[in-house]
């Protein structure tokens, strides 16, 4: 009877847990009113990935992309949890803008972070030279800022490697290609 209860209340608080927790999983997905914050001229997105969208303008022609940092940079906490952000690229590959999405951190540091010009200072940069930029915490939000600053770096060092992975693939495929060739060559030779 006792261990009988004791499952019982194990079920419960698991299911509460849970419940509660997917109530502030943080979402991949944006609103036009999200990417308009740093691409004023965006009209429509396209999607690439479950976090990456292409972002056009009313003519159709593309503007840039975004991507967003959850579900990659969830384990990065603040004080409440995860800080989502959006991030922004130009057709050269600068950073256009960094959006804080909806999150749990107290209202006022996240306040505190957008007015204290945290999300603006990698604006303009290429991502490799946002990487190597040193960035300040916030006094008085040092928790939220920091956790800000390390998904910014995580996703965006995310970024550039599949960016430049990309192109190891298709020289790694290429060689495996050649490399069959020769194999098939030597081995019909040899009959």
């Amino acid at each position: 009877m006792k261990t009988k209860f004791h499952k019982w209340t194990l079920l419960i608080a698991l299911f509460f847990i849970s419940t509660v927790q997917q109530g502030y999983a943080t979402e991949s997905e944006i609103s036009m009113e999200q990417v308009n914050r740093i691409f004023p001229n965006a009209v429509n997105t396209q999607t690439v990935s479950n976090s990456e969208y292409l972002v056009f303008d009313n003519a159709q022609k593309k503007i840039g992309r975004v991507i967003v940092s959850s579900p990659s940079a969830d384990n990065i906490v603040g004080y409440f949890g995860p800080v989502p952000l959006l991030i922004g690229f130009d057709l050269n590959g600068n950073i256009a803008g960094v959006l804080l999405l909806k999150n749990r951190e107290t209202a006022e540091y996240v306040v505190q972070v957008e007015n204290s010009g945290l999300l603006s200072q990698w604006d303009g940069l290429s991502a490799k030279e946002a990487l190597k930029k040193q960035v300040d915490v916030v006094s008085g939000a040092t928790l939220t800022s920091k956790a800000v600053i390390r998904t910014f770096q995580k996703r965006v060092s995310e970024d550039v490697q599949s960016s430049s992975g990309s192109g190891l693939l298709w020289i790694g495929l290429l060689g495996g290609v050649v490399l069959l060739g020769l194999i098939f060559y030597f081995f019909k030779r040899r009959k």
